[in-house]
């Protein structure tokens, strides 16, 4: 067998650590493995997008630090070897990124590249915005696009110079991983993505698929769920859902419920009154994944919040009605387009709930008549305690009807105005928690070594270097950011 493994930035160290882990496994299994790597983009990256010479650095001599430690032998090749001139030349469509519209920039092509979405999705991530203004950001997203089209025309070119039976690419969302899958995909090569697991041990693998694929997510989650001891995987399930309510973490990422005072209201909240919950959520991930992720009744989760409650302020609602918006923790260092806008929507019966608030969301959860969310796992977790949730959004729990899935707005203004709507299946949420509390493979030659996400050894060895190398690194990429902002 012979596997194909496109490295492009290391700075996500945990998944940096899952490439080694696989490729060690390939050469375990006397598989021929080849790395196309990136020794140097000049272009940029989403990791390094103004191209600092310390931050790539430090990144190439990652990788390549990596590429020591394996037992057998790993055939690495820069990426750009591959590019032809005449491949340069079609790179130059660049700089014709569409910036009139987000809805056209999604539509862009180039041959089976989803080029567009590609780089909006880059670009949200990196501002935090899903309201960007393209022009402002016109330079970005043409250095992005020529990054990406370099390593779909690259990569495709090696593919058809030496078959490969597979392709490995970290994630496949940002722009320059979405053109190595979509370039592995023209050529027919079976492409598996990976990603994070349920917690610092596991990682998951998505053979042509990817993290973000909702259909293949329902149809893996019931199928682990049925081939699951009846027993065990309910006390498993909801053991999910226990953990989270303590703030327990096995994640990669830190709880959103670190800092909120355990059981705090808001002052004006009164327990006669009928209080509906709205948890809102960060939409840096899903706002640019692809069409399946397009929210089925609004244009977005803005449109949605701007809508519900412009009919809220101009009907003739009952006095003990109050509405709650408990603006999602993550955004607490946001200052943009979608913050100051829900921030503004605040009324006689609607009280706005910043993101640094130290209001417990869990205490908003059960207190609440019902909640509303837009995706957020909040929303799966409100049946679970037993309390109605409407869900305006995709998700990957959309499916299980576990909560109440509105189809239009005029369904979603009755549903959340009932008065004696009722909770849904309890039991359905297990599934969701088996899942998620299962989900992935364990590492067999990775591990966390400290309490940080970067603190990861393969083979005993530290991912990332040594120390002062690191941090030299480091300091030296943040003197060249300081000089760049100064000149």
């Amino acid at each position: 067998m012979k596997v194909l493994f496109f490295g492009y930035f290391t700075s996500v160290d945990a998944l940096h650590g899952a490439e080694l882990d696989l490729i060690q496994r390939h050469l375990d299994a006397d598989d021929g493995v080849i790395m196309l790597y990136c020794d140097g983009n000049p272009n940029g990256c989403e990791s390094n997008a103004l191209c600092g010479i310390a931050s790539c650095y430090r990144c190439v001599s990652k990788r390549k630090r990596g590429l020591r430690f394996f037992d057998g032998e790993v055939t690495a090749i820069p990426f750009l070897e591959y590019l032809t001139n005449e491949d340069k030349k079609k790179c130059d469509v660049a700089d014709n990124v569409p910036l009139d519209s987000i809805d056209e920039l999604k539509n862009w092509r180039v041959d089976n590249f989803d080029l567009g979405y590609g780089i909006l999705s880059s670009l949200i991530s990196k501002v935090r915005d899903a309201h960007v203004d393209l022009k402002l950001h016109g330079d970005y997203l043409r250095r992005m696009a020529r990054s990406a089209l370099t390593i779909y025309y690259a990569i495709r070119h090696y593919l058809e110079s030496e078959a490969c039976d597979k392709i490995y690419v970290m994630n496949g969302r940002l722009a320059g991983f979405r053109g190595a899958v979509r370039a592995g995909e023209y050529m027919r090569t079976p492409v598996t993505t990976y990603d994070e697991g349920q917690d610092r041990k596991h990682f998951a693998l998505y053979e042509n698929s990817n993290p973000h694929d909702l259909d293949r997510h329902i149809e893996r989650m019931m199928s682990v769920w049925n081939k699951a001891d009846e027993d065990g995987r309910r006390e498993v399930g909801a053991a999910f859902f226990e953990e989270r309510v303590r703030g327990k973490i096995t994640g990669w990422n830190k709880g959103f419920v670190v800092g909120q005072k355990c059981g705090s209201l808001p002052e004006s909240w009164d327990s006669e009154k009928r209080n509906i919950v709205i948890f809102d959520s960060s939409e840096d991930e899903c706002a640019s994944i692809g069409p399946r992720w397009d929210n089925p009744i609004y244009r977005d989760q803005l449109d949605a919040l701007t809508n519900i409650f412009d009919e809220i302020k101009t009907r003739d609602v009952s006095d003990d009605l109050r509405f709650y918006i408990r603006m999602h923790p993550h955004m607490a260092s946001l200052d943009n387009h979608y913050t100051r806008t829900v921030q503004n929507l605040g009324a006689v019966n609607i009280e706005i709930i910043p993101p640094q608030s130290k209001v417990s969301s869990y205490a908003l959860l059960h207190e609440a008549e019902k909640i509303l969310t837009f995706g957020s796992t909040v929303g799966i977790e409100a049946v679970y305690w037993r309390k109605p949730s409407i869900l305006a959004a995709e998700a990957y729990y959309r499916s299980l009807e576990a909560t109440h899935n509105p189809e239009n707005h005029d369904e979603l203004m009755r549903l959340l105005l009932d008065e004696a709507l009722p909770c849904g299946e309890k039991d359905k949420t297990l599934i969701y928690g088996y899942y998620w509390k299962t989900f992935g493979e364990p590492y067999k030659y990775c591990a966390p070594s400290g309490s940080s996400p970067s603190d990861i050894s393969f083979k005993g060895q530290a991912v990332k270097g040594g120390y002062w190398v690191h941090h030299g690194l480091r300091l030296i990429g943040n003197a060249e950011t300081f000089v760049r902002s100064r000149f």
